[in-house]
């Protein structure tokens, strides 16, 4: 019993030990607990801060696909395409935004933009589908991790003929390339 209790003893401490004493002859073990220290996400010294070039971002609830332009600028540009359909049913959106605050871990931003489907010329349909204006936020919530974001928008969206709309909701993950530093 004390060689098993000592064999659970070693190992529960991280140390691998081979005991070939009798068990008489073993004293019984000391149980010495390490301190631990535990910091989630401290932040690093030399940590730089987020310079991207571009981000990639999905939607999954909405199967949209989106590329932006550096959105850590005040002024900035996205571009959306709607996948998982019929090429014919394909919307494009195209947006122009602005960060209204910037934080380390969170921006704030609208933004106005215009949805479009070129393919449905082909059907004979008009190009416009419509106009819509968002309010959104771009949340890091790993520090250590900044160029992981969630991103969370409220967009009301009317029609190309102003006579009806509707509030859609995006949830989204996106991802920011970062430049390459100069050397």
């Amino acid at each position: 019993m004390k060689k098993l209790m000592l064999c659970l003893v070693c190992l529960s401490t991280g140390f691998v030990a081979r005991a070939q004493l009798a068990a008489s002859q073993m004293p019984a073990p000391a149980l010495r607990l390490p301190e631990l220290e535990v910091k989630l996400d401290a932040p690093s010294p030399d940590r730089q801060p987020l310079r991207p070039q571009m981000s990639l971002a999905y939607f999954p609830f909405q199967s949209y696909l989106s590329v932006s332009s550096n959105t850590t600028r005040v002024f900035w540009v996205e571009y959306r395409l709607q996948a998982n359909t019929f090429f014919t049913n394909m919307n494009m959106e195209l947006a122009a935004r602005i960060n209204l605050r910037r934080l380390p871990q969170i921006s704030y931003y609208t933004g106005l933009g215009y949805s479009a489907n070129p393919a449905a010329r082909v059907a004979g349909l008009p190009l416009s589908n419509g106009y819509f204006l968002d309010f959104g936020a771009r949340m890091s919530p790993f520090e250590r991790y900044p160029a992981a974001q969630l991103i969370f928008e409220l967009s009301p969206y009317v029609n190309r003929l102003w006579n009806g709309g509707n509030l859609r909701v995006n949830l989204g993950l996106a991802y920011c390339f970062e430049r390459s530093p100069k050397n």
